[in-house]
């Protein structure tokens, strides 16, 4: 009996003891701080049938079912079950603060908030990602809900969330002030990485259109589908693209995850070269690419749970045998296969805690929250280093191939001269007689005569083709009766150093607007020509073919076209130009100017005003990312009011005076001060003059084009 007493005793405190642990799990609020993280303060009761009500959870039997998670995250993976959650909060001087429950996990499909009003009747509030983003009280991407706090004492709260997502519900309560800052933060940080990787997509476009290779067209698939993902995971595509089609918050996940999938076996599989280094590896991708495929089409119609799970599966699959391909083809001697390792190693690591968070087994925080942003940052950044290695390791075999075509070539004269050699003794030894001396001697005068005849005629035919590029060149220059009739206040001083130039200038009329551009192309002469005639080529396509009329665009596109052009990115090739390039919008009067290296020189109301441009040039060496040019507008007031100048620097590097010295850029704008309210031919014929008399006094030749226009509007 005594024993029987001492186990009832025994059971019973257990039970108070039990019954206390469930009762003490509350969150006690006040006005001290703003941000309170609850999950590790609710009690969780699972729900797999799914039909349980608020009636029946109250019951006594299933109130006493609520447990503390053994998951303090509250973090389940892919369970499939619904989960009511029992939260106690004691509010105590919280002031007048808007408080509110916020689920930080934006893929929670149904969530039922019930709580009680002060005459202790129940009611429910509704959110999640299958119901229509207007219907939320509070416009933000994660669930939230508005809970009253102003009664103080002990409120309980039940919440009942299911899902076909992944069951995680990390839970806070805050002041709804501490939301929308975190809000802004976060935007922030979201509007950076979406930037990055929407860069990346403009970027490796033009990559693609200009260098045509697959790779860049499979990766381009990735960037897609990390934009997918990442937009749809985070709940930005539920915000903002589909807030009215709950259906697809879900599905663009399981899009973005699925064809993120197939586009990094593409990549792989391209840029690995896995068909000549390891053919298992490619059959392995091949059949994975299939599975893929299949599965994003299958998503769109077997249950989403069964989907999620089976394409996170194949997201497993995917990351683990990248990585084996990566390390399999760079031991089969594939050196472009490091930077890629490197690259997909982060990225896929990053990928691989993002799933295990999901599916429950690593816990939820900072690092496993934002580990796959983390990841794809450094992808970003060391994929661009394996695309550059890929190109590098091309190029050197290329140059080992020229070094030994060339070796080939090396012996292949030897060989000729050893021959020529024997053949001299052969002829010396038999031509002995004087006669045949002098048959020798007058075949070698023969000779001399018929190449100095062709050195004549190749003179002719160079100095032809000179004067029928200077045809050429004349005839793509501006008409001037065109621009006298379109500008008639302005002058053009061009003065080529040899018979052809490498500056000239541009100018095209609208009705709307004028452009015209002084260009000083790298070197002078035929070089120098040639140049001129690309530059040409390329303004009249981008503005008459693309239509595009800001000259700071234009400079931008021009730098693009003449390194893709002469190939600068592949050879040691830095020819380029620089130039002051002007457009005037004649409806509003003004002037915009964008340049690279040189300035624009005007003058309002006789001060001197100089407009300086970008100090790099157009085509050659470029270390930065991506070169953009700056645009500038000048008003240009009442009409006539203001003189403007733009030239090459061939002007002011003339040498001559006395002491044979730079005529340098203070004598210009001296020169410029003191004739700029003459009127325009005058101004040309004082600047020719004056370059002229320049040059006589340093007994000097002209050793640049000269190229000054002058205008008012």
């Amino acid at each position: 009996m005594k024993k029987l007493l001492r186990l009832c005793v025994l059971m019973l405190g257990f039970c108070l003891a039990a019954t206390f642990h469930l009762q003490a799990q509350k969150v006690e609020i006040s006005n001290s701080k703003f941000f309170y993280a609850v999950s590790d303060k609710v009690l969780v009761l699972e729900d797999p049938t799914q039909k349980l009500t608020l009636q029946d959870i109250l019951a006594v039997d299933n109130a006493q079912k609520f447990r503390p998670p053994a998951n303090k995250k509250l973090n389940f993976g892919y369970s499939g079950a619904a989960y009511w959650l029992r939260l106690n909060v004691e509010a105590a001087n919280v002031g007048k603060y808007r408080w509110v429950l916020e689920f930080d996990y934006p893929l929670l499909d149904f969530i039922t908030v019930y709580s009680q009003d002060a005459q202790g009747n129940w009611k429910a509030q509704q959110t999640g990602d299958r119901l229509p983003f207007a219907e939320r009280a509070i416009d933000y991407r994660n669930p939230t809900i508005g809970i009253d706090l102003t009664r103080e004492g002990l409120q309980t709260f039940y919440i009942r969330i299911q899902t076909q997502s992944a069951s995680q519900f990390p839970m806070h309560i805050r002041v709804v002030e501490d939301l929308y800052q975190a809000k802004l933060s976060e935007q922030i940080v979201y509007g950076i990485f979406f930037g990055i990787l929407i860069c990346m997509l403009a970027y490796n476009i033009l990559i693609l259109i200009s260098v045509q290779d697959k790779s860049y067209f499979f990766y381009l698939i990735t960037i897609l589908g990390n934009l997918v993902l990442f937009s749809s995971l985070n709940g930005f595509t539920h915000q903002y693209i589909t807030p009215g089609n709950p259906y697809w918050s879900n599905q663009l996940v399981l899009i973005g995850l699925n064809g993120l999938a197939v586009g990094v076996h593409l990549f792989a599989l391209y840029f690995l070269d896995t068909w000549r280094y390891a053919r298992w590896v490619y059959v392995g991708q091949v059949l994975l690419i299939g599975l893929c495929s299949l599965m994003f089409v299958l998503s769109f119609g077997i249950p989403y749970l069964l989907a999620g799970r089976l394409s996170i599966l194949l997201s497993l699959i995917t990351s683990v045998f990248t990585i084996i391909a990566g390390f399999v083809v760079l031991s089969k001697g594939n050196q472009a296969a490091r930077f890629f390792l490197a690259a997909w190693l982060f990225y896929l690591t990053g990928a691989i805690l993002l799933v295990l968070r999901n599916v429950g087994v690593l816990p939820i925080n900072l690092i496993t929250t934002h580990s796959i942003e983390i990841g794809n940052s450094l992808e970003v950044i060391l994929l661009a280093l394996a695309l550059g290695d890929k190109y590098r390791i091309y190029r050197l075999e290329r140059e080992k191939a020229q070094n030994q075509l060339l070796e080939v070539q090396r012996e292949a004269n030897e060989n000729l001269e050893r021959k020529v050699e024997e053949r001299t003794r052969q002829l010396s030894e038999a031509n002995e007689e004087l006669n045949q001396v002098n048959e020798e001697l007058s075949v070698t005068l023969d000779q001399l005569t018929i190449q100095k005849n062709l050195v004549e005629q190749k003179n002719e035919d160079i100095t032809a083709s000179i004067n029928y590029a200077k045809r050429i060149q004349k005839a793509f220059l501006p008409s001037r009766s065109l621009m006298k009739s379109c500008l008639p206040e302005h002058f053009v001083l061009f003065r080529p150093k040899d018979v052809v130039s490498g500056d000239f200038y541009w100018f095209e009329a609208q009705p709307d607007y004028l452009m015209l551009a002084a260009v000083d192309c790298t070197g002078h002469g035929v070089p120098g020509a040639l140049m001129s005639m690309i530059g040409d080529s390329l303004l009249n396509e981008i503005v008459n073919v693309h239509k595009i009329t800001t000259p700071n665009i234009i400079l931008n596109e021009l730098h693009d076209k003449v390194r893709t052009a002469l190939k600068q990115k592949e050879s040691e090739n830095r020819d380029g130009m620089d130039l002051a390039l002007c457009k005037v919008d004649l409806a509003n009067r003004m002037l915009h100017f964008a340049g690279a290296k040189n300035p624009l020189y005007y003058f309002e109301q006789g001060e001197l005003v100089v407009v300086k441009g970008d100090k790099v040039p157009i085509g050659g060496l470029q270390r930065e990312m991506q070169r953009i040019f700056t645009n500038h507008e000048i008003p240009l007031g009442a009409p006539n009011s203001k003189t403007f100048y733009i030239f090459s620097d061939g002007y002011q590097d003339q040498f001559g005076g006395s002491e044979k010295r730079k005529f340098l850029v203070s004598g210009l704008k001296n020169l410029l001060k003191q004739i700029h309210l003459l009127p325009m031919e005058d101004q040309k014929k004082l600047l020719a003059d004056t370059i002229a008399d320049w040059m006589d006094k340093g007994n000097q030749e002209q050793i640049d084009d000269i190229l000054i226009i002058g205008f008012r509007i």
